[in-house]
């Protein structure tokens, strides 16, 4: 008698502020890929990285293969693209996989980082930038976003991660400043301090829907780099 073969299990997690989700169509999708067992599972917060904590601790007692954070306003538009997400994941050998997502506004900045010398102002790459980089591409410092990741969840660094978000006001220039450290870009500082392999594509085309569907299709955009490093760079020049 055929033993029959032990289905990979993958955990979505799809976190909403009120409900909402512009993607039941992807989730369906995600039913459809072969030889997975897949669980979906919805976090409702008004706190980002309480809800994104949630969801990875839902992982954590679950222990699926695979864990995919899907946000809500992330729409992918290709046929095949979870197929695709997966190819290029095990591929890569990579831990994580985050696909490139613009912020949404028309300046095609994205929330695809590079570390600076200041922890508080990585570089943010623009679509012109990610299109000048490989489909999918790795780099020292690079930081992910989580609007769709793909987790190799079978890896030990997963227990020793978290979400959790910095903030600060400073004086600068004279002018007091509120800055930044997004749970995202923490999570891949501490995801990579702990061993895991992060990956960046734009292979996997996605809509970031605000007032407009913000795309990763092509280079666009009012700006082709990081306003805050130009400005840096031409002052030292």
């Amino acid at each position: 008698m055929r033993q029959a073969t032990k289905k990979h299990s993958l955990l979505v997690a799809v976190p909403t502020y009120d409900g909402r989700r512009c993607n039941w169509r992807a989730l369906a999708d995600l039913y459809c890929v072969r030889d997975i067992q897949v669980r979906i599972i919805e976090v409702c917060s008004s706190l980002l990285a309480l809800g994104f904590n949630q969801a990875w601790a839902a992982a954590l007692n679950s222990r699926p293969n695979f864990f995919l954070m899907l946000h809500e306003d992330i729409i992918p538009v290709q046929e095949g693209w979870e197929k695709l997400l997966f190819r290029e994941l095990l591929d890569r050998n990579a831990s994580v996989l985050s696909v490139v997502s613009p912020i949404k506004t028309p300046n095609g900045l994205t929330s695809t980082a590079i570390e600076t010398d200041d922890p508080w102002n990585p570089r943010r790459l623009s679509m012109t930038e990610v299109f000048e980089k490989p489909e999918t591409w790795t780099e020292e410092g690079l930081l992910i976003n989580t609007g769709m990741m793909l987790v190799n969840f079978s890896e030990p660094w997963v227990d020793k991660v978290h979400f959790t978000i910095r903030d600060q006001i400073v004086r600068k220039n004279g002018e007091w400043t509120a800055e930044v450290q997004p749970e995202d870009w923490n999570f891949s500082r501490m995801a990579r301090e702990h061993g895991a392999r992060l990956y960046a594509t734009r292979k996997v085309v996605i809509q970031h829907i605000g007032r407009a569907g913000f795309d990763n299709s092509c280079a666009w955009g009012t700006e082709e780099t990081d306003p805050v490093h130009a400005a840096k760079t031409l002052v030292t020049a």
